[in-house]
């Protein structure tokens, strides 16, 4: 009776577990029953676009940094973005590590492209010259929304992909 308890538990155990996902040097792991959209190539700062069954969305960008960029600096100019593109505000700033690199989470309210006030959280990191970010849009108001939004974040490895060798000539 007891191994098959056991057995049951592992066997939910590993249905639930967070599923790897991967692409262009991104990794990430996704909760359960989150999925993650097909992309096209068009968009080559566009790594993922995740969708929670509560219809929330995260997507992961990344971007060349600019030069001696600093978190501060990245924050500052989302805070510029937040209030006047916005016309919002920001409610929590943390500092915190992903994949062991000094990150930043910034939540905050702002508009949405529909005229809605939505609540956002946007993780940040600076690494191999680019700035990568996990931009988070609630749907709702649930903790779920939140605890994924960071389990998402916190797993996210990013190594740029080497650029592809030109083509060799004809002889």
């Amino acid at each position: 009776m007891m191994r098959r308890f056991f057995f049951l538990l592992c066997l939910f155990g590993w249905a639930w577990a967070q599923a790897p996902y991967s692409r262009q040097g991104l990794s990430l792991n996704l909760p359960p029953e989150w999925t993650a959209q097909e992309l096209s190539n068009e968009d080559s700062t566009l790594l993922a676009v995740l969708h929670s069954p509560r219809r929330s969305l995260v997507f992961v960008r990344q971007h060349p940094a600019n030069p001696g960029s600093r978190l501060e600096d990245v924050f500052n100019q989302l805070k510029f973005n937040v209030v006047v593109k916005l016309e919002g505000r920001v409610l929590e700033k943390e500092a915190l590590k992903i994949g062991g690199i000094p990150a930043m989470r910034v939540k905050y309210q702002g508009r949405s492209s529909t005229g809605a006030m939505k609540n956002f959280t946007r993780y940040f990191f600076l690494n191999e010259g680019q700035l990568v970010y996990v931009h988070c849009v609630s749907a709702v108001k649930d903790s779920r929304e939140d605890s994924d939004f960071r389990s998402i974040a916190e797993s996210v490895t990013y190594h740029r992909p080497n650029d592809p060798a030109p083509d060799a000539e004809p002889h």
